[in-house]
């Protein structure tokens, strides 16, 4: 079995100065990304592997999100940014098989909808968060019912978690 962690960036400003893709966190959302890495540690989520959309805001979350998860395997990949859902899902589907516990940390709307395209099952309550909202530093947990992820296939995979901010901040 492999799990999968599917990460949308931290809060990141509104900023009509920048292009869309060089927008930078605020100081709110540096805090939520650390926060949750302090708590995927202390709730033993470890992470092999972190696709990263190459997004200024996307690379920033990275950096203080493995302030407090130890994951040296980064990858910042231009495809991951206005990514489509088979985007993300190829470039999972791509991910050697020595990788067990595979994070991919993109955007809204695709990062949300890639867990709805292959999470057919979890608990009522999982699956009812994560259908109503999907704001900045959320994170997916979905254990995927395969031993390769080449094989990975939409709709059979369980969505085991649903990580919001208030789930961890202050933790």
């Amino acid at each position: 079995m492999k799990t999968l962690y599917l990460l949308r960036h931290a809060q990141a400003e509104n900023s009509f100065e920048l292009p869309d893709k060089e927008r930078l966190l605020t100081e709110n959302g540096k805090k939520q990304a650390s926060s949750l890495g302090k708590y995927m540690t202390s709730n033993n989520m470890p992470v092999d592997m972190i696709k990263c959309s190459s997004a200024s805001r996307t690379i920033q979350s990275l950096e203080y999100l493995t302030k407090n998860i130890k994951c040296d395997n980064n990858i910042f990949l231009d495809n991951l940014y206005n990514a489509s859902i088979g985007d993300i899902y190829e470039e999972i589907k791509n991910t050697p098989d020595d990788i067990n516990n595979l994070m991919i940390l993109a955007h809204n709307p695709t990062i949300h909808a890639i867990g709805q395209f292959l999470a057919q099952y979890g608990t009522i309550d999982i699956i009812r968060k994560h259908t109503i909202s999907y704001p900045p530093n959320t994170l997916t947990v979905i254990k995927c019912k395969t031993n390769s992820w080449k094989n990975l296939q939409p709709e059979e995979n369980e969505m085991i978690n649903y990580i919001d901010n208030k789930m961890h901040l202050n933790f």
